[in-house]
């Protein structure tokens, strides 16, 4: 199966199953409202302003959480936007003459002002929404490459006689090659068969190009290549770079054609300093996009495991219920939603060696703690620890807040064992997460464990954080055992 096509959506279901029956209304409603603005932004229209501003926003979150999931739909919002994003349509007032549309167009839509500022809030909403679109088009090209890479490894243990696969077509490109020179060349052929793609992460081997292993293995011998090889020469690059071009890079043509780059430099003359620093950032997004595919594929996995995979759907339904939660105000039936999640997650990420209980011994599950990782739950859980509550009511009132703390500094624990990435996303929140109330003792054990084995991280602790730490032991008295066994970790470091 394609894995840019357009899925099969209903109507009125986000990418997620949650179903909002008024959005095909309200889709056809913002078509239509957008479509009417013609992209003429009018400055003393204040409140129209405003209200485009707000359907922005509106757009956003709906592109966000898997409302707006085809590329036919993003197509429908694109033209809109981005004459919205264009100032050379823009206008002081309606009545408003060539030399006052020349000298505003010119130098006064970029000046602060009560007007100007509702233009700019719009444009800056619309900036938004062009970001979440580079994001769909990001997923959607490297999903086709990944897909294009799992096709020959596939192929590697089927080897057919037929190819769709870039990997695959190299292969008989340099096959005919060596046949034409009165050589030989050892090819495995990808079948006719396209999987399904899952995900990125695997379990039980890790397929990258960047070192040796079952990924270099597969594109050498695709190419005829021994092992001790350069596997890539010219030829094969050229090759590749076309394929490419046409099967991932193309995948996406929303922005072919359109003025996007000439728009964000002009949005980078407006005088906010959030106009200037959200214009630069995409640019860059869009200059280095092929560069962050690419950066990415390299480090790609493919789930291939049933266990994994298993994990990966479990976990693409949880994480946005768990961000719906995080962005509420919990009541206590969506704080035993959310203490159930993350106890789901915590369990993820540790596996037993064995059955007996007495003697069990749990170990981290790194495939899992990468998919989490991947998902962003980490720092989805660093958004929950820095929900800002008054101390004198954290064994009343907030008391249910109180056990989803807890359960974020254990799961955080769990994920930072043996997993370097992860302890240094925690050491850097260190500053934060010491400021969070009511658990002394499952702080003081994540902290442990950021630091156990890991010399880097407790040679560049600064002396200030230690200090808090001795501060908040003092505080917690006959509560503060875990924090000095977080000191012994930083103090005794295991690999020297």
């Amino acid at each position: 199966a394609d894995p840019a096509a357009d899925d099969i959506q209903v109507e009125d279901r986000s990418i997620t199953g949650v179903q909002m029956k008024f959005f095909p209304v309200l889709r056809e409603w913002i078509a239509q409202y957008l479509g009417e603005t013609g992209g003429k932004m009018i400055a003393e229209n204040v409140g129209d302003n405003q209200l485009l501003g707000e359907v922005f926003r509106l757009v956003k979150y709906l592109v966000s959480f898997g409302y707006y999931s085809a590329a036919k739909d993003i197509k429908v919002l694109l033209g809109p936007l981005l004459d919205v994003l264009d100032g050379s349509n823009d206008s002081p007032f309606k009545t408003a003459d060539e030399s006052q549309l020349k000298q505003f167009r010119s130098a006064e839509r970029f000046e602060q002002n009560l007007k100007n500022k509702a233009v700019v809030d719009a444009k800056y909403r619309a900036m938004e929404v062009l970001d979440v679109f580079f994001n769909f088009g990001f997923n959607v090209r490297l999903e086709a490459l990944i897909h294009e890479f799992k096709v020959t490894c596939d192929a590697q243990r089927q080897a057919r006689n037929e190819s769709h696969s870039i990997f695959a077509n190299m292969a008989v490109f340099r096959h005919m090659q060596a046949r034409q020179e009165g050589g030989s060349a050892s090819v495995a052929i990808a079948s006719n068969t396209e999987p399904n793609l899952t995900g990125v992460q695997t379990e039980s081997y890790a397929m990258t190009l960047d070192e040796p292993g079952p990924g270099r293995d597969v594109i050498s011998i695709l190419l005829g290549k021994s092992e001790d090889e350069e596997i890539f020469d010219a030829e094969v690059i050229d090759y590749a770079r076309h394929h490419l071009q046409n099967n991932v890079i193309g995948k996406v043509k929303m922005f072919v054609g359109c003025k996007l780059e000439k728009n964000l430099q002009d949005l980078g003359n407006y005088q906010y300093d959030k106009m200037k620093v959200k214009s630069v950032y995409l640019l860059d997004r869009y200059f280095s996009t092929h560069a962050m595919l690419f950066d990415k594929a390299i480090q790609a996995q493919v789930l291939i495991t049933p266990s994994s995979i298993e994990v990966f759907k479990r976990v693409h339904k949880l994480v946005p219920e768990l961000r719906r939660l995080t962005t509420s105000k919990l009541t206590d039936e969506m704080e035993v939603q959310m203490s159930e999640i993350l106890d789901i997650f915590t369990e993820y990420c540790t596996v037993r060696l064995r059955s007996d209980q007495r003697n069990a011994t749990v170990e981290p599950h790194g495939m899992n703690q990468k998919i989490l990782l991947n998902f962003g739950v980490v720092d989805d859980v660093f958004n929950i620890l820095n929900k800002r509550i008054d101390m004198g009511f954290i064994e009343k009132q907030y008391a249910g807040l109180r056990k989803i703390f807890k359960q974020c500094f254990i799961f955080l624990q769990v994920m930072a064992r043996r997993n370097d990435p992860v302890q240094t996303k925690i050491f850097e929140q260190m500053d934060k997460l010491l400021d969070v109330p009511g658990c002394p003792q499952e702080l003081g054990l994540c902290i442990a464990e950021v630091f156990t084995g890991n010399m880097r991280l407790c040679l560049s602790i600064k002396p200030d954080r230690v200090r808090r730490i001795v501060e908040l032991v003092a505080r917690q008295q006959r509560d503060g055992g875990e924090l000095l066994q977080a000191l012994n970790a930083i103090v005794k470091v295991e690999e020297i």
